[in-house]
């Protein structure tokens, strides 16, 4: 069966990738900021732990940017056609 997705919810949208990227980011940047804390010589330690922060923050406004754009473009155009198949949930 074919499907067409004709516009995407801009805050669900926006939330949902912010808070799946500072998970992502906060996994990379939190031990490696602790190791440069404990490091002596390096004068920007404390910066990284706010990295997490500051990419979930431009992602909301870029995936809200994203989905404004192509909710008009889907009207415009049509959306992207999915095309999906019914499964057996047995597993």
């Amino acid at each position: 069966m074919k499907k067409q997705l004709s516009g995407i919810g801009i805050k669900q949208s926006a939330k949902f990738m912010a808070v799946l990227y500072f998970i992502l980011s906060a996994i990379f940047c939190i031990p490696v900021g602790i190791l440069l804390i404990i490091q002596e010589g390096f004068q920007e330690r404390g910066y990284i732990l706010l990295v997490p922060i500051v990419y979930g923050l431009l992602t909301w406004i870029f995936t809200a940017f994203v989905a404004f754009i192509y909710n008009i473009v889907a009207d415009m155009v049509g959306g992207l056609e999915l095309t999906l198949k019914d499964v057996d949930e047995t597993i």
